[in-house]
């Protein structure tokens, strides 16, 4: 289903202009329905980099929650850490996959209450300038 929502979306920005190749390309975008009683969540997607230079995601914000970072969680020492990062690079013709237990968005301070089914709109902000606005559904688990 994202798919198909972020093809409509390119589609669009093509209209009576000649259109490249995306640059940048996201796939299976998706929050976690937030635990009751909480106001923060994750996002995960996979993020492809089609261009023949690296390139590097600094941020990204969202419709729903006044707060989104950047994080990864791993096992340091047995314990599971949750460390925010600065900044991401995405290696030539690379592709990065955001999933449980490794990197994530965190999606922090709702702004309204979101649940399972929900769309919601995520805009990804890189070192160049360059903005992709990607559409992502809440789901309980993994799609």
């Amino acid at each position: 289903m994202n798919r198909h929502l972020v093809a409509i979306i390119a589609a669009a920005g093509c209209v009576l202009s000649a259109c490249s190749a995306p640059e940048v390309t996201v796939d299976n975008a998706w929050i976690r329905t937030p635990p009751p009683g909480m106001n923060m969540t994750a996002a995960y997607l996979d993020l492809h980099n089609h261009t023949a230079e690296t390139i590097t995601l600094v941020g990204a914000v969202a419709d729903d929650f006044a707060s989104v970072t950047i994080h990864e969680s791993r096992v340091v020492d047995g314990i599971w850490e949750m460390t925010p990062l600065t900044s991401l690079t995405i290696d030539a013709g690379a592709q990065l996959h955001f999933r449980p237990g490794g990197l994530h968005l965190m999606m922090q301070q709702a702004t309204r209450s979101v649940s399972q089914g929900d769309m919601t709109s995520i805009q990804l902000q890189f070192a160049d300038g360059k903005l992709v606005t990607i559409p992502a559904v809440v789901h309980d688990s993994a799609p």
